[in-house]
């Protein structure tokens, strides 16, 4: 496993799978490395075992990922897997694929949103920053290197996995290339049934641009006339000026509050009570949502995929639609009840660990015998 951090250092959606799929993996007898990035402000040991996990972190170049590829490379010789799989996007993909066709192993590239479907991934993620002119030439020559890197990388992967049909959609289109669809993966979460009175609408993730958290403070904004409480948690990015602006419109609203940075026990708890669990990231099948799902807390979410329908939540192609849906949900008790009924149901058929950890194992070993 080849992630940003190890989850236990930083939690991000790429982490907990990883995590979750390093876990599942190591009880059905694998034995499973993982890579990390060791992260700013934490001690941490450069190698420990971890929930029977073998866990290596280096310390990162935080500008020109390609810096990294030394240690990563050193890394990747010294576990000597069979199988190396990175999630999320970075461009350590083109670092790995090479190692993996030099040493006669396997590669396995995994999205975690439908932007890193795209070539130009990290050129689009720059539109999103405002920096002076001086820094974002810099972060345009890094955005550059860096598409270029993560192309090839998933062009020489020897499998692909998105997370939705769309995401499939998108790679042949893009990449020219066949995926495979491997759903989320969660242990199974008992929920205590009961909603909080008022009625919590919630929010979860951390708090940078690409999240879209300002759409969540206007829903806000725009429900104050209901009977019900808006929660937003996550850590914050590095991009102080974005926090700062969401800090400043959440003091003038009665309705939201912020409660920072939760772990995933806590917020577990916390969707568990919320009536509502809200993603503003566009195209992002979100851990939380899987969370929601399997406690029965209907969701509502925006998608890119005009073709994307389901009976356990409202995927929303606009924010208007959001709007709307949220507010429907809010009023109306009965369709909220039936659709966490729908959406827990569906969890455990489709997202419960052990029956994506058996059909990820399938895959590896079809992935090994070729």
């Amino acid at each position: 496993m080849v992630s940003g951090a190890y989850l236990k250092d930083a939690m991000g959606g790429a982490e907990v799978q990883c995590y979750m799929l390093a876990q599942e993996l190591s009880k059905r007898g694998w034995k499973v490395s993982y890579i990390a990035r060791a992260v700013r402000g934490t001690e941490r040991p450069q190698y420990e075992v971890d929930d029977n996990i073998h866990v290596y972190r280096f310390r990162s170049n935080r500008r020109f990922a390609v810096m990294d590829y030394s240690q990563l490379y050193g890394l990747l010789k010294k576990v000597d897997a069979d199988v190396y799989y990175q999630r999320g996007g970075l461009p350590d993909i083109y670092a790995i694929a090479q190692y993996a066709k030099r040493h006669n192993k396997k590669c396995i590239w995994a999205s975690m949103l439908y932007k890193h479907c795209l070539r130009n991934f990290y050129t689009w993620r720059l539109g999103i920053r405002k920096p002076d002119f001086a820094r974002r030439l810099i972060l345009s020559l890094a955005a550059r290197i860096d598409n270029m890197l993560h192309s090839r990388g998933v062009m020489n992967a020897d499998r692909i996995f998105v997370q939705s049909q769309y995401q499939q959609k998108l790679i042949m289109e893009q990449f020219g290339k066949q995926s495979e669809a491997v759903e989320h993966v969660h242990p199974v979460l008992e929920t205590h049934g009961s909603k909080e009175d008022p009625l919590i609408v919630v929010a979860i993730g951390t708090i940078k641009p690409i999240r879209n958290f300002d759409l969540f403070i206007k829903l806000a904004k725009e429900c104050r006339d209901l009977n019900c409480k808006f929660i937003m948690a996550g850590p914050k990015s590095s991009s102080n000026e974005y926090f700062d602006g969401l800090m400043s419109r959440i003091e003038k609203l009665p309705n939201i509050e912020y409660v920072g940075p939760v772990s995933l026990e806590e917020s577990n708890k916390l969707i568990d009570k919320a009536a509502i669990l809200v993603n503003t990231c566009v195209g992002e099948i979100a851990n939380t949502l899987v969370q929601a799902w399997l406690l029965g807390t209907p969701t509502v979410n925006l998608t890119p995929d005009p073709e994307d329908s389901y009976e356990h939540g409202f995927p929303c192609a606009t924010y208007q639609e959001m709007a709307d849906a949220t507010r429907l949900l809010i009023e109306d008790k009965e369709r909220r009840e039936e659709m966490g009924a729908k959406a827990r149901m569906y969890a455990l058929e489709n997202h419960a660990v052990e029956k994506v950890g058996e059909k990820f194992e399938r895959l590896l070993c079809d992935l090994l015998e070729r």
